[in-house]
């Protein structure tokens, strides 16, 4: 896939016949991503950022025996259409999205500008990534009470990392990020705040494949506001921060 690549591995399938052959139990996990990053467990997700081939390496012991298990991932370069806007071309993020959004292309707010919403942020396409250009602080998008990324139908495989979202603060109701039924969503580094929720999945929507790590949410208003609030099949929350609301 194409970086940022999210990816959860699953070594739930292994059984320890002192276990009573039931899966996973009485057992160590070691995963090593061929990066330099590792997980314990069974099942871990990881973010590769940069491309290039990858061996992953899974070893598994119950404390006496040591059985190993390895494969491939493969990131390439991202070779859709890049769009850089900073806010002084357009500062409103709706008509961004309006604008530029498209299967697999690239969005990107220059650091340090501040861009605002006011209306949900549909996206319904699959393979758009978010993100930032330039150097400083996190672009900021002011979010009164709206969505700043509502993925409906058809947003599988959408990336958006390295933003800071603002909500309205006290009376927020609307999550900073909303989901249907998606794969393969991958949140990395969002900073969220004073919005009414963090990330969430409507209704009895399913996430599949989604990653989300380093992603600090705080100040969340709504009533029974949570960081993060959803269903999420093979999934992994690594390195987040969720509160105080």
């Amino acid at each position: 896939g194409v970086a940022p690549l999210g990816v959860v591995f699953d070594g739930t399938g292994t059984t320890y016949i002192g276990g009573g052959g039931r899966p996973f139990h009485n057992l160590e996990y070691r995963w090593s991503f061929g990066d330099g990053g590792y997980a314990i467990g069974p099942v871990a997700g990881h973010i590769y950022e940069t491309p290039g081939n990858y061996f992953v390496s899974l070893m598994v012991t119950d404390g006496l025996y040591v059985a190993f298990v390895g494969t491939q991932v493969t990131v390439s370069e991202f070779a859709g259409v890049t769009v850089e806007v900073p806010a002084s071309t357009q500062s409103n993020f709706n008509t961004i999205l309006t604008t530029h959004a498209g299967a697999n292309k690239r969005i990107l707010l220059r650091r340090g500008d501040t861009y605002t919403a006011n209306a949900a942020g549909n996206i319904s396409v699959a393979g758009l990534i978010l993100g930032a250009y330039g150097s400083g602080a996190l672009p900021v998008i002011n979010a009164g009470n709206v969505s700043v990324i509502n993925a409906i139908a058809g947003a599988n495989d959408l990336r958006v990392m390295d933003l800071e979202i603002v909500g309205s603060g006290v009376g927020a109701t609307s999550a900073a990020v909303a989901c249907v039924a998606l794969s393969n969503l991958t949140l990395l580094r969002l900073k969220v705040r004073e919005t009414g929720k963090g990330f969430t999945t409507t209704g009895s929507n399913k996430l599949t494949g989604a990653v989300i790590q380093g992603c600090e949410v705080s100040n969340y208003h709504a009533s029974g506001g949570v960081g993060f609030f959803g269903y999420a099949l093979n999934s992994a929350l690594i390195g987040n921060t969720f509160g105080p609301a």
